[in-house]
């Protein structure tokens, strides 16, 4: 997937996945979810300081990696529509965990 927006500083670019659940035969919408879960996403595109330093070698190491799945906060960062599709756009420490599958 190639966006054409650019991230700057430790900011991430993540298209959400939509977290519909099934209940028997009804879909119930994410919107009607009560519970305050957080978000699910796949990051698009990475910021060039996002990351952390190394204290031996002084370098910027990277966490987080395009096309990895991650867990955000459900209010964290900024919701953004670019090309009739949404995206998040959050700093690197938002992002909570990555997801394998």
């Amino acid at each position: 997937m190639s966006v054409k927006i650019s991230p700057k500083l430790d900011r991430v670019l993540v298209k959400r996945e939509s977290l519909q659940e099934k209940a028997s035969s009804i879909i119930i919408p994410e919107k009607a979810d009560s519970k305050e879960r957080p978000a699910r996403g796949v990051i698009v595109a990475l910021g060039p300081t996002c990351g952390y330093i190394d204290e031996e070698t002084k370098e910027l190491r990277r966490g987080l990696e395009i096309g990895e799945k991650v867990i955000f906060g459900r209010h964290a960062g900024t919701e953004i529509e670019y090309e009739g599709e949404k995206y998040w756009l959050l700093t690197d420490r938002d992002v909570l965990a990555g997801v394998a599958e």
